[in-house]
This record gives structure tokens, C-alpha cells and sequence, in this order.
């Protein structure tokens, strides 16, 4: 059973499904960017909490795996990683917060 989330983390999820009513899984052309847009704004916990309350994956898969591969890929991604932030942004993410 996930956690229930904190407030701000349930903010940042209805930010994320504002920007993405359809959503982002894996595989998808926008997953990986994604992923390093959130890893670089949250801390690890909350990256897991959020991805799986907002994709479905597991929070210790999302930690584990897709912050690693967020590290890897940032450079490859990085423009498309700054599309979504801005589109993020617009939906209310604020960059300063976690």
C-alpha cells in the first residue's frame, strides 16, 4: 500500500497530471526526461513518492533505478528536460520548492 503523501507532494502530482493529463509511463517519449527534471528537484524519497504516485512504477524502482539513469542520460535529455520543466512551471511547479 503507497504512503499518503504530504500536502506539498500531492500538489506537485496534481502539477504533474495538470501538465500531463494523459500521463507518462515508461517507455513513453517523455518518461526519461522527465525523470531527470525530478530528480533534480526532489530529494531522493520524494522522487520515489512522486513517481510512483504519478507513473505507477514502484518508489524504491524509481529511486534506484530511474535516479541513476537520470544521471546518466541528463546530458542526452538535457534540452527536452527543460521543455517539460518550463511546461511544468507553467502548471505551478515552483523550482525553489521540494
Amino acid at each position: 500500500m503507497p504512503p499518503v503523501l504530504a500536502p506539498y507532494l500531492e500538489e506537485a502530482v496534481r502539477q504533474l497530471r495538470a501538465a500531463f493529463p494523459k500521463g507518462v509511463r515508461v517507455g513513453d517519449d517523455d518518461f526519461d526526461p522527465l525523470m531527470v527534471v525530478l530528480w533534480d528537484q526532489l530529494a531522493e524519497e520524494n522522487f520515489g513518492l512522486v513517481v510512483e504516485e504519478f507513473t505507477g512504477v514502484n518508489r524504491h524502482v524509481a529511486a534506484a533505478r530511474y535516479s541513476e539513469e537520470a544521471e546518466q542520460n541528463r546530458r542526452r535529455l538535457e534540452g527536452r528536460a527543460m521543455e517539460i520543466k518550463a511546461l511544468l512551471i507553467e502548471h505551478g511547479w515552483d523550482p525553489e520548492e521540494d
